[in-house]
């Protein structure tokens, strides 16, 4: 475990979170891309990839430290993406609000 999470975080804490998400987890297949006229409104492309991810299975939450992805929420709730389901969220607020508790 690298230091930063060791400083942060219980080794056993660690890897119940592990065995949790690999349980919880759905692997999906590649999405087919976004258009590239709505890709362009990504600051980053790889974005587009996650968006056309969470968009193609309907994902409830897309947990990212992006700080672009996660100031996007006026374009993945517009009437173009309509993903208003899905929340972006930070690891830590993710960890507060959708972890059930006994995690």
């Amino acid at each position: 475990m690298r230091p930063w999470f060791r400083r942060k975080f219980a080794v056993s804490d660690v890897i119940e979170y592990v065995i949790w998400l690999r349980e919880s987890a759905v692997f999906v297949a590649d999405a087919p891309p976004l258009e590239d006229w709505l890709t362009a409104r990504f600051a980053d492309p790889d974005d587009a990839y996650l968006i056309a991810l969470a968009k193609e299975y309907r994902a409830d939450y897309l947990v990212t430290g992006d700080r672009g992805l996660l100031g996007m929420s006026g374009l993945l709730a517009s009437a173009t993406l309509d993903l208003r389901g899905l929340a972006v969220l930070t690891p830590r607020d993710f960890v507060r609000q959708a972890l059930p508790a006994e995690i």
